[in-house]
C-alpha cells in the first residue's frame, strides 16, 4: 500500500477545493454576465451549450495526454489557462466573445478534472482508490456549496465582474501548491500495462458507464430546470437556494460515508439503489410539489448523486496507472454528455408540461434501474 504523507493529503485537498471553488464562482457569473451584455435567453443557452459540448468531448483527449506526458504539467497548464479565461471575460464587450471564452474555459476544465482525479489515485495507489476519492469528492463537494454563495455576495456588493477577478487570482495562485506536490514513486506510463483481452470489459464497468451518464442527466435537470419550476409554483428564490443547499449537503454526506458503505455493499448494489432513488424522488417532486416535500426529496436525490458518483468513479479508476487518465477522461466526458442531454430533453418536456422534466428524469432512471436489476438477476442465475 502506498504511504501518503499528511502534507500530500492536505495539498491534494486544498488543490481540489480551490479548483472547484474558482470554477464554481465563475459558473454562477457567466449567465448573469451574458445577460448584462444584452444576451437573449437563446444566446444565454448557447453560452451554456458551448461549454457543455466542449466538456463532452475534450476530457477523453486530455486524460490520455496526462497518461502519456504526466499529470502536474497539464494541471498547471489548465490553471494558467483558466486564469487567462477570467481575464478575457473581464475584457469582453459582447456575447459572441463570451461564447468563445466559454469554450476556452471549458477546455481548461477538461484538462483539470480527469488529470487531477488520476493524480490523486496515483499518489494514494490503486489499493486505496476509495480513500483517495473520498478526499477528492469531499473537497470539491464542499467548495461547490460555498462558491455560489460567495459569487452571489460579490455580485450584489460590488459588480458582476468582481468574482472573475477573484477566480482568476486563485487559478494562478493554486499553481504553486500543484508544483509542490511530490510525484508518485512510480512514473506514469513507464510500467507495461496489464493485458486486457478484447471484449473483457467487466459488467461492473459497463454499469458504471451507464450510471455516470444517468447521474449527470438527473443532476443537469435538477440544476438547470428545478429553479424555474419552483419559482413558477410561487416559491421564493431564497427557498430555491435552501433546497439546492440541501441537495448539495446530501451529496456531501454520501461522499463522506461512501468508503464505509462500499466496504459492506457491492458497488453494483449502490448503483442500483442510486437509480431507484432518482426514479422515486423525482416523481414525488411533481406528485406533491411543496417546499417541505422538496426538502425531503432533494436530500435523497443528493444521497443518490453522491452514491452514484462515488461508486462509478471508483470502479472506473481501478485500472492500471498507464490508463488512469484515460479512464478519468471517459468518466468526465460521460458526465458532460449527461449534463448536456438532461437539460435539453427535460427542457423540451417542460415545454409541454412544467412537470415534464421530472417525469423524464424519473422515467429514464426507472428504465435504468429495472434493466440493471434484471441484468443482475440474469447474471446471478447462471
Amino acid at each position: 500500500m502506498t504511504a501518503v504523507l499528511p502534507s500530500q493529503s492536505r495539498g491534494l485537498f486544498v488543490i481540489t477545493l480551490l479548483a472547484q471553488f474558482y470554477s464554481g464562482i465563475v459558473g454562477l457569473v457567466i449567465p448573469i454576465y451574458a445577460y448584462t451584455l444584452g444576451a437573449s435567453p437563446l444566446l444565454i443557452g448557447v453560452v451554456g451549450a458551448a461549454g457543455a459540448v466542449t466538456y463532452s468531448v475534450m476530457p477523453v483527449v486530455f486524460g490520455r495526454l496526462s497518461d502519456r506526458f504526466g499529470r502536474k504539467s497539464l494541471l498547471i497548464s489548465s490553471m494558467i489557462l483558466y486564469g487567462i479565461a477570467c481575464i478575457l471575460y473581464i475584457l469582453s464587450q459582447n456575447v459572441l466573445s463570451v461564447i468563445a471564452i466559454r469554450i476556452l474555459e471549458s477546455t481548461s476544465l477538461a484538462i483539470l478534472w480527469p488529470t487531477l482525479e488520476a493524480l490523486v489515485v496515483d499518489i494514494y495507489g490503486e489499493e486505496s482508490v476509495e480513500k483517495a476519492l473520498r478526499l477528492y469528492n469531499v473537497a470539491w463537494g464542499l467548495a461547490l456549496i460555498v462558491a455560489p454563495a460567495v459569487s452571489g455576495v460579490l455580485i450584489t456588493a460590488l459588480t458582476v465582474k468582481a468574482p472573475l477577478y477573484l477566480a482568476g487570482a486563485i487559478a494562478f495562485l493554486v499553481c504553486l501548491p500543484v508544483s509542490r506536490i511530490a510525484s508518485p514513486a512510480r512514473v506514469v506510463g513507464k510500467d507495461p500495462p496489464r493485458p486486457v483481452a478484447k471484449g473483457s470489459v467487466s459488467t461492473e464497468t459497463w454499469m458504471a458507464v451507464v450510471s455516470s451518464y444517468l447521474l449527470s442527466f438527473v443532476t443537469g435537470i435538477v440544476m438547470s430546470l428545478f429553479p424555474a419550476f419552483a419559482l413558477g409554483l410561487g416559491l421564493l428564490a431564497f427557498d430555491v437556494g435552501i433546497v439546492m443547499l440541501v441537495f448539495s449537503a446530501g451529496r456531501m454526506v454520501m461522499f463522506w460515508f461512501t468508503v464505509g458503505i462500499e466496504a459492506r455493499v457491492q458497488k453494483k448494489a449502490m448503483l442500483l439503489l442510486s437509480g431507484l432513488l432518482f426514479a422515486v424522488f423525482m416523481l414525488v417532486v411533481v406528485i406533491s410539489p411543496s417546499f417541505p416535500v422538496f426538502l425531503a426529496c432533494f436530500v435523497f436525490l443528493g444521497f443518490g448523486t453522491g452514491m452514484a458518483y462515488s461508486a462509478s468513479l471508483s470502479i472506473m479508476m481501478h485500472t492500471d496507472a498507464s490508463r488512469r487518465g484515460s479512464a478519468a477522461g471517459k468518466f468526465e466526458s460521460l458526465m458532460g454528455v449527461g449534463s448536456l442531454m438532461g437539460p435539453i430533453l427535460g427542457g423540451a418536456a417542460a415545454e409541454v408540461d412544467s412537470r415534464g422534466s421530472f417525469f423524464v428524469g424519473s422515467g429514464v432512471s426507472a428504465v435504468f434501474s429495472l434493466g440493471l436489476l434484471a441484468f443482475m438477476r440474469k447474471k446471478g442465475s447462471r
